[in-house]
């Protein structure tokens, strides 16, 4: 759907969003990117 509209669904968020295990680890970085293109947002 997000190649379509732009607009992410329900899986393609959950292809960017850790498991709820990860989640309850502590706290993590979510960088919304559904573009496999190389990148470094946190450097």
């Amino acid at each position: 759907m997000l190649k379509n509209t732009g607009v992410p669904d329900e899986k393609d968020l959950a292809s960017v969003t850790p498991t709820k295990k990860r989640l309850e680890e502590g706290p993590v970085v979510m960088v919304e990117c559904f573009q496999e293109i190389p990148c470094d947002p946190c450097h």
